[in-house]
């Protein structure tokens, strides 16, 4: 019978493997003693971790103190022009919005300025046109023919008038003449007897003082109406007569186009129209008492019927924006 030989090769193969294996866990041990001990020694810090789940909440920190609140926005309103009080709209502790009316001055005079001044605006505007363009229509040459027409007939007026004597310049003059001729005649009869030693007691002496003062008081009387008169009658009619040539002269301008120069005149017119037109409109407005922000209203120091004035600044109303406050430590 034969026998099977056994081959040393799959023994050979396992023994290597754990020797390999062997050596290597003994590489570990040596490397774990070298350097566990040099971090673990004196001077060797330790760190140690913990974990936690992460949640979301809120951060509170406090600081105390003392210190005063203040609002964001508090104002002292007046009003800036005088005036008489019309309407109060608001009382203490009211909430108002912004641009709210709070008061109002009685504005009708203050209405009539501006519409004047609207007026001149349109006229100054109207002449202008005309100066460009001459191109006026025939109402309006008709219009200006009518107004010299009635120019012409006021100065001729006021130049009657100058020529002719007021019924009370015409009676002072005849108390004037008949005081100078009592005048005449009382001296007349006091030569006669000047001669005498009493004369001073005569009648003649005292009819002569009479007529005198009479004489003096109606001259006066006389001469004051009369330069009245005469300086009434010479400013009606420089007046009429400058009327007359401002008639001509729009009616000059209606037919033809003027200069440059006239132009010019006329913008600078329209602009000095326009100025005058803002500032009416400037002064309306101040005739009306509104909120510059929303707030409360503090304080009313106004009532219906009194009287604002401007050059002391009182103070109308009080208001203060509470959104936000705000404290001073």
């Amino acid at each position: 019978m034969e026998k099977i030989k056994a081959t040393p090769k799959k023994g050979m193969q396992l023994n290597k493997r754990l020797i390999v294996g062997i050596g290597f866990i003994l590489l570990m041990i040596c490397i774990a003693l070298v350097v566990v001990p040099a971090l673990s020694g004196p001077g060797a810090k330790v760190k140690s971790t913990s974990t936690v789940a992460v949640t979301r909440g809120s951060i509170t920190d406090s600081v105390s103190g003392t210190g005063t609140i203040y609002a964001e926005q508090n104002v002292s309103l007046v009003f800036q022009t005088n005036g008489l009080i019309k309407d109060v709209l608001v009382k203490a502790g009211d909430s108002v919005k912004e641009a709210q009316v709070l008061a109002r001055l009685d504005d009708q005079e203050l209405q009539s300025e501006y519409a004047s001044a609207q007026a001149s605006l349109a006229t100054a505007q109207a002449k202008l046109q005309q100066t460009q363009h001459g191109n006026a229509t025939q109402a309006q040459i008709d219009a200006a023919n009518a107004s010299v027409s009635s120019a012409q007939a006021a100065y001729d007026a006021a130049v009657k008038t100058v020529e002719t004597e007021s019924s009370s310049l015409v009676s002072l003059k005849a108390t004037y003449q008949n005081a100078t001729a009592d005048l005449q005649k009382a001296q007349t009869a006091f030569d006669k007897v000047a001669w005498r030693p009493e004369i001073g007691m005569l009648t003649e002496s005292i009819d002569l003082q009479k007529a005198t003062n009479d004489y003096q008081k109606a001259k006066a009387d006389y001469e004051k109406e009369a330069n009245t008169a005469a300086s009434s009658n010479q400013s009606k009619t420089q007046s009429a007569l400058a009327t007359l040539q401002s008639a001509k002269s729009d009616l000059a301008k209606l037919t033809s186009a003027g200069t440059d120069t006239d132009v010019a005149i006329q913008q600078a017119s329209v602009k000095q129209a326009e100025e005058s037109v803002k500032q009416a409109q400037l002064n309306l407005d101040k005739a009306t008492l509104k909120a510059p922000f929303a707030g409360i209203i503090t304080t009313v120091n106004v009532t219906v019927g009194s009287n604002t004035n401007s050059s002391n600044e009182t103070v109308a109303m009080k208001l203060l924006n509470r959104n936000p406050l705000h404290i001073d430590f």
